[in-house]
Formats: structure tokens, sequence, C-alpha cells
């Protein structure tokens, strides 16, 4: 099976994993090191090791989805066959190895990092999350919103990992309230936002799903019920946002932008959702939450 570099790098989610790449950094040297720059406090890990940080996270992100596909792949045959991968441009041994291989070294690079920060408690964290994502792909997926929930937890925990680093460090902090603020709504806002899409997009994956005997929510309960779901969380992000606005329009400047940045959407999103306008696919519905978690970040990134 031949495969070309295009088709290498759409199958890693290449812009995902350049997101989540992008946030660590923007969170660490963006929000953390200036708060604790004026209390003149140093950020507890070494570049070298911010940079294995990340590793880790993109290598267990990375490994996610590969064995997602592994076992997704009469689900991607049915849902997406011009996006599916494996089977078509690499066979699932290959995958399987690709796998092995990933996780290995993400493994072997997260013990450097607890050995070079002296952090031996650190270690569970890549077990776990490995083992998670494993059980989410093999079994969580086929299960009324469990799984949804899972991944959404993991959303949070990325914009989390930084601060969870330099825990000691921000418990010297005198100040840095709004900083602090910034980074727990924004984590809130990115779990709140994938469970969101989580969930539109398995009300357009249904017809897959249902081949594939996986009972998501669409699936079990109907596209009714993703409907009403969605428009729940859907209006819990809309308050969580005004509220967020409230709380920092006087202490940040791009407090405006954040929030232009994502409720206009949300709103269409969510007025999309109504049944009057049921016509509207659930592709494009899926594709407009995508948005609105890219301007979520576009906006923490304004708030730095």
């Amino acid at each position: 099976m031949k495969t070309s570099l295009c088709q290498l790098l759409n199958w890693i989610r290449w812009r995902n994993l350049l997101i989540i790449s992008i946030t660590l950094a923007f969170i660490r040297y963006g929000l953390i090191a200036p708060a604790l720059q004026e209390e003149g406090i140093l950020l507890q890990l070494s570049p070298l090791s911010f940079v294995l940080l990340t590793s880790v996270t993109v290598l267990i992100t990375f490994g996610g989805y590969v064995i997602n596909d592994i076992f997704d792949q009469i689900t991607d045959a049915q849902n997406k066959p011009k996006k599916q991968v494996i089977g078509k441009w690499i066979s699932l041994g290959q995958a399987k190895a690709v796998y092995m291989v990933v996780s290995f070294l993400g493994f072997f690079i997260s013990i450097y990092l607890a050995w070079a920060e002296n952090k031996w408690e650190w270690l569970w964290i890549y077990p776990l999350a490995v083992m998670l994502l494993w059980w989410y792909s093999k079994k969580l997926k086929g299960t009324v919103l469990l799984g949804n929930i899972l991944v959404s937890i993991f959303c949070s925990g990325v914009a989390l990992l930084i601060p969870f680093s330099e825990m000691e460090t921000i418990g010297q902090m005198k100040g840095g309230q709004t900083t602090m603020l910034i980074l727990y709504f924004y984590a809130g806002f990115a779990g709140l936002s994938n469970l969101f899409r989580e969930i539109i997009k398995d009300a357009e994956d249904i017809e897959g799903d249902r081949l594939a005997g996986i009972k998501t929510l669409a699936v079990k309960y109907g596209t009714g019920a993703s409907r009403s779901w969605a428009i729940s969380i859907g209006l819990i992000l809309a308050f969580g946002l005004m509220q967020f606005y409230i709380e920092v329009k006087d202490t940040s400047t791009w407090a405006s932008a954040f929030f232009y940045l994502t409720v206009p959407l949300l709103v269409a999103i969510l007025v999309a959702l109504t049944p009057k306008l049921s016509f509207i696919k659930w592709g494009k519905l899926s594709l407009l939450s995508k948005y609105l978690m890219l301007g979520g970040l576009l906006g923490m990134l304004l708030l730095v």
C-alpha cells in the first residue's frame, strides 16, 4: 500500500497536534510566566522539560487517534470513506506497529521527564492516560455519553497540564487571580465545547455507528435526544461565557474579543439546533462547533 506525505499528515491529525502544542506554549509563556515574573518567581519546569512534556502530550494524543482508527474501521468506512486510512493507505498491522512505537516512545520520555524533574509521582499519568484512551476506543465509545465525557475531560486536562506542572511556583504567588481564572475558565470551556461537538458529531455519524453496533446517544435515543442535550450544554456554555466576560472585562482589554469570537458562533449553532431549523445538516453543525472550539483558543491567545 502506497501512501503520500499528505495522507500521512492527515492521518496523524497534524492540525490538532499543532493546536495542542500551541495551547501549551501560550499557557506557559503567555499566561503563567508573566504572572510569575511580576512577583519575581521563576518557572519550575526547564525549557527542555517543557518540550518533553509537550512531546509526551502529543504522543498520547496521537496514540489515541491511532487506536481509535484501529477499532473504528467499520464506522469510518461508512461515515468518512474518503478519509479512511487503515485498510486503504496502510495495513492494520502497520497501524498497530505505529501505535506500539508511539506508546513506548512516550513512556520512555515520561520516565526521563520524571527523573529530570524529580517528580516520580508524575509517572502514573502516562499509563493511565494511554489505558483510558484504549478503553474509550474499545468500550466507552459505544456507550451513551460516557465516552464523550471522557474525551472532554482530556480536553480540559490539556489546558490544566501546565498549571499542574507549575503547582509549587503558582502556590507561591500572592496575586495572579485573573490569570488563574482565565486558565480555569478555558479548561471548562475546552471540555464543554468538546462535549457539545461530540454529541453533534455522534448525530452526524449515526448511520455508521448503528451499522457497527455502537450505541451512542443518537443511536439509542434518536437525534431528537442529541438535539436536546446539545442545546442544554450550549446554554450552559453561553451562561459561562457571559459570566466570564463580566468577571474579566475590567482587567483584560481583550475580553470582548474572546466574547465576540465565541458567542455569535454558539448562538448560530443553538438557533440551528431548534426543531424548526432541523433541515440544517448535522455535518454543518459539527463544522461550526469545531470553529467554536477554535474561536475559544484564539480568544484565549488574545487574552495572553
